[in-house]
């Protein structure tokens, strides 16, 4: 139950996050709000090696998308792929942790 309580509103935080972060066509990486907003939960969620995955691709594929080695359009697809694939991680290992609490 513990680890529940831990991982769903960190779920939450993802999708909120990272979903206005790279939103519709407009480009976040010169943003200084986001910028701000992900240093933040940096700060709260050090400890998240997933988190910090996401946080690190960020800044990967800013840095590409500026020096034009990949499109923003692509650059949002591996990250959403990428933040996709951490939730749906998420999602499992709750659901194991609550089938081994219902054993």
């Amino acid at each position: 139950m513990m680890i529940v309580k831990k991982i769903l509103p960190l779920l939450l935080l993802l999708t909120i996050v990272t979903g206005t972060a790279l939103a519709e066509e407009e480009n976040y990486c010169h943003d200084e709000s986001t910028w701000y907003d992900w240093e933040q939960k940096m700060a709260k969620y050090s400890g998240d090696l997933g988190f910090r995955t996401l946080y690190a691709l960020r800044i990967g594929l800013c840095n590409l998308v500026e020096r034009q080695h990949v499109t923003l359009s692509e650059a949002r697809m591996i990250f959403e792929t990428a933040r996709q694939d951490l939730i749906t991680k998420r999602q499992r290992e709750a659901n194991q942790s609550n089938d081994k609490l219902a054993l």
